[in-house]
């Protein structure tokens, strides 16, 4: 990241500000989002995201796609989105080809 240009009082240097943490940041190192759903969404991807890289080379990169796209449906609609992670952690719980 390129050093922020300061402008100097007069007699002296100005100390930097240092950045600003997004409120993404900020809710991430308290440890949860103080929404019991978006927790149990990351949750669940940490989880899946576990598993499919413990899968197969022949299986992961289907899993995985299919995976990126619960991940990039999270960002418009939790809800619908934890669905469809939970239908897919089943999926991964009840095929016997899947260790």
């Amino acid at each position: 990241m390129p050093a922020r240009a300061l402008v100097a009082p007069a007699g002296g240097l100005a100390a930097p500000t240092p950045p600003k943490k997004s409120s993404v940041m900020m809710n991430a190192s308290r440890g949860g989002w103080n929404d019991p759903e978006l927790d149990a969404l990351a949750d669940g991807l940490r989880v899946a995201h576990a598993r499919v890289a413990n899968l197969s080379p022949l299986v992961r990169p289907q899993m995985t796609r299919h995976l990126l796209v619960i991940t990039d449906l999270a960002k418009r609609d939790a809800a619908l989105a934890l669905r469809r992670l939970e239908s897919f952690l089943s999926d991964l719980d009840g095929d016997e080809n899947v260790p």
